[in-house]
């Protein structure tokens, strides 16, 4: 044997092995890197400042999903519901068991809990599975019964409570009532049964909250066609206006106050029902008309849109949209005159039709009236401030005169007669040469 040979062979293993080592450290520590920034924060707590006035609009009033709300008491009529979901939903495919499920969940504890903006260190390992484990089930069994009608009980609270289904949808759109839509997804997935045509998690999603979100029927499924991080996520993006932001004239300077309704009804301004808007965002000044589309108002409209405003302010960077559309209304709904006005455009509506019913359950948007300056509607108050054009006072001040519109008719009447005549006589002319 060659002794140079048999000392390079001797020398050869121990580089390769830390060269190994070293590769497989650096691998760990990016896949370590990657995961922290990739799993970002989507599950929000309600930041103090925004929740100190009502904070029950942030609190679920029936039932508890996620751990931010895990074991409040007043909801612990739910949890034996809860129970009964589970075990229905996991009938949908024999060949999956509660173990596998609680196998499945607690690989992802990880990744689950990086979803929330606090840790949870009450919650162990075991107990953060089972609590994941019930609430995706109970999610997953619900939509899956609102939308299958041969999956429903006759038993089921749920459906023959008066309200109680209404209020679990609200419940579901809550930002500290939240699990990542990930989860949820492939929960559903893992339980489905093959031998059967199964509903995507997106349309039963869509058909379960469609009733309490404005717009466009196609625009609204679109949305929720699309990625998203959760609940609430999904249902915000339904919210967010289609029309492009109006930039303001002069950046610098403030925009102006925006008069309430009877006050611009009286300046001239017309209110209109938008006609199949795609969001409830969707408004627009032109011809001296301001188009708004229909806000349907229940008692849980002030939930709905001040946890889609808290989403908002959790996240870096958002347009704040809504937040947007709560101030611009504000302004204009200053008065129970102002919200008769937009009663009767149609603007805002309730299923009883019942105007002192809608004043009561907006009533707390009079006390959110803030500087509408660099807000998403800033470019058309600023368009809705700006002196009409010189015809349009003119024919707005002749409107409102009687007399002057009968001046302007004779006239009219006379330049028409005048004109035939002279037409008439031309015409006669020409044919008598």
């Amino acid at each position: 044997m060659n002794p140079s040979r048999a000392l390079s062979h001797a020398i050869d293993i121990p580089a390769i092995s830390r060269e190994r080592s070293d590769e497989e450290s650096l691998l760990c520590s990016m896949e370590a890197k990657m995961e922290a920034f990739c799993s970002s924060i989507i599950i929000f707590k309600v930041p103090d400042e925004i929740s100190i006035d009502n904070r029950e609009v942030f609190v679920p009033a029936k039932v508890s999903i996620g751990p931010f709300h895990h074991g409040a008491p007043h909801l612990e009529s739910m949890e034996d519901l809860k129970w009964n979901y589970l075990c229905a939903f996991l009938k949908h495919n024999p060949s999956v068991g509660l173990d596998d499920l609680l196998e499945f969940v607690a690989k992802s504890e990880s990744r689950v809990r990086k979803c929330y903006e606090v840790e949870f260190h009450d919650l162990d390992s075991q107990k953060f599975a089972r609590m994941m484990v019930l609430d995706c089930c109970f999610v997953l069994e619900l939509l899956l019964r609102f939308s299958i009608k041969r999956l429903k009980r006759r038993n089921d609270p749920v459906f023959t409570t008066p309200g109680l289904l209404l209020d679990l949808k609200s419940d579901l759109i809550l930002l500290e009532n939240q699990i990542p839509y990930f989860l949820l997804r492939e929960v559903y997935e893992k339980v489905q049964d093959s031998r059967e045509e199964n509903m995507p998690l997106n349309d039963l999603a869509f058909r379960f909250f469609r009733t309490i979100v404005a717009g466009e029927r196609q625009s609204v499924y679109d949305n929720f066609q699309q990625d998203a991080d959760h609940l609430l996520d999904i249902v915000h993006s339904c919210f967010l206006s289609t029309y492009p932001r109006i930039e303001t004239k002069n950046n610098k300077s403030k925009t102006a106050e925006l008069p309430r309704a009877s006050k611009l009804k009286s300046a001239g301004i017309k209110f209109k029902n938008a006609v199949t808007p795609k969001s409830v965002l969707d408004i627009k000044f032109q011809n001296g008309g301001l188009e708004i589309p229909t806000l349907e108002v229940s008692k849980h409209t002030e939930t709905i849109l001040k946890n889609l405003i808290a989403y908002e302010i959790c996240q870096i960077g958002s347009a704040q949209q809504v937040k947007s559309y709560v101030d611009f209304m504000s302004h204009l709904l200053q008065s129970d005159e102002d919200m008769k006005l937009l009663c009767g455009r149609k603007i805002l509506i309730n299923l009883e039709k019942d105007e002192t019913q809608i004043i009561a359950n907006l009533k707390w948007m009079r006390q959110q009236k803030a500087n509408l300056s660099g807000t998403y509607f800033a470019g058309v108050v600023q368009k809705l401030n700006e002196p009409p054009d010189r015809f349009i006072v003119w024919w707005r001040r002749l409107r409102r005169n009687p007399v002057a519109i009968g001046v302007v008719a004779v006239w009219a009447l006379v330049v028409i007669f005048v004109a035939a005549f002279f037409s008439a006589l031309s015409l006669l002319q020409r044919r008598y040469r």
